[in-house]
């Protein structure tokens, strides 16, 4: 019964978020190299710390870091091919 509540709940916020975040007109602009590096090794940082105490569960979390790092390391090259 719980989990049916904890869907629907987690759902509901998702959409209020979702809806709020349509109607704010924000900047849409294109992450650059180093922030996407930044968040790399942010995640992977986390993501190994977490694998080392939890468990092999969190290994998403550094996989997500490591694609993040190769994303800010191919937009770097990018962005120096340009100029």
């Amino acid at each position: 019964m719980w989990v049916v509540v904890g869907i629907v709940v987690g759902i509901t916020v998702g959409l209020v978020i979702a809806l709020i975040a349509r109607k704010v007109p924000a900047d849409r602009r294109q992450p650059n190299s180093e922030e996407l590096f930044q968040l790399g090794i942010i995640f992977a940082a986390a993501g190994f710390a977490l694998v080392t105490t939890i468990g092999m569960e969190m290994v998403g979390l550094a996989a997500l870091g490591v694609v993040f790092i190769l994303a800010g390391v191919r937009r770097r090259r990018d962005e120096s091919s340009r100029t």
